[in-house]
């Protein structure tokens, strides 16, 4: 199994919490779903991918198939003592729908062509600056407060520069990554500590860090991990400028001596995408094969292969 599988299968599950928090606009069962769906990858998903990937090149129908199917099975085995109630039928088609998103949401990482799944990836984490500027601005409408505002400001100025400075977007996203998980640290760890120091049982505490850790340390992860591989590190700078193939052959103009050498050039001589024109060459003729009428082939050479004699245009003939 290659990083790339690892990666799909850290961060894959999170599209199924997030479709059952939204289902159910809690964030209880986006919490309870990611407890359940992490073993449910290592036991049914681990095992199908490898089956697949043993024979052949794993399709994207083919995994999403198997994911809803797998997903469908996990809903059954969750909902057996309930069986015959109509929840049920409703439980195991949510399942069988976390499970092809959580199949797609892995062949993109792991499996796709790294343009297509770098440009849907970047995407995906500027979606998800837009959503948190849209969050902390209800927040602070909410609340009466502008605490959360520069929050927003940055979100915003970060998902401009992913596309404007995609280095300094670079950076911005490392930055609010390290202040997402440091606050929530700040925040999160001292109570998971006192927690302990309580009469509450040791588990109850260890799973409040779960919302905590789905929520805030997998997403900036992710990020991270995304900026890393798709943004560049350093700017590339302006754009080069683009000048006439005629300017760089000495064409342009309409002077006596450009015309002049135009007209020689046009029978004689093929025109490149670089460097000055190169002559056809006889011998550079390639016969054409296939239904369609033959046509004359000629390769275009360096500037340093270049015939001292010009060439007739009664040499190149057609074939």
């Amino acid at each position: 199994m290659n990083v790339p599988a690892i990666r799909g299968f850290v961060f894959a599950p999170i599209a199924a919490a997030i479709i059952e928090g939204v289902a159910k606009f809690d964030i209880g069962a986006y919490a309870f779903a990611l407890i359940v769906a992490y073993p449910l990858t290592v036991i049914l998903g681990i095992p199908g991918y490898l089956l697949l990937r043993r024979r052949r090149t794993v399709r994207l129908w083919e995994i999403v198939v198997l994911g809803c199917a797998l997903g469908a099975l996990s809903g059954l085995i969750l909902t057996l003592s309930s069986a015959g109630d109509p929840p049920r039928t409703m439980r195991v088609a949510l399942c069988g729908l976390e499970g092809a998103a959580t199949a797609a949401t892995f062949w993109l990482i792991a499996l796709c062509p790294k343009t297509i799944s770098g440009r849907i990836q970047v995407w995906l984490v500027v979606c998800s600056l837009i959503g948190s500027v849209g969050y902390l601005a209800r927040w602070s409408i909410l609340a009466r407060s502008w605490v959360w505002t520069p929050a927003a400001i940055v979100c915003a100025i970060t998902a401009v520069a992913i596309f404007m400075r995609p280095a300094v977007g670079r950076l911005l996203i490392y930055g609010l990554a390290a202040l997402y998980a440091g606050y929530w640290l700040v925040l999160g760890v001292p109570g998971f500590v006192a927690g302990f120091q309580s009469g509450q049982p040791w588990q109850v505490s260890a799973l409040s860090l779960v919302p905590g850790i789905g929520l805030v340390i997998l997403p900036a992860t992710y990020c991270c991990l995304v900026a890393t591989t798709y943004l560049p590190r350093r700017s590339s700078g302006p754009p080069p400028k683009r000048t006439r193939l005629n300017d760089r052959l000495g064409l342009s103009g309409r002077s006596p001596g450009v015309l002049k050498r135009r007209k020689e050039a046009t029978p004689h001589q093929v025109r490149g995408l670089r460097g000055p024109p190169v002559e056809i060459r006889e011998d550079e003729i390639v016969r054409t094969i296939g239904p369609k009428p033959p046509r004359m082939r000629t390769a275009i050479l360096s500037p340093a292969v270049l015939c001292a004699r010009p060439v007739e245009p009664a040499a190149c003939v057609r074939v």
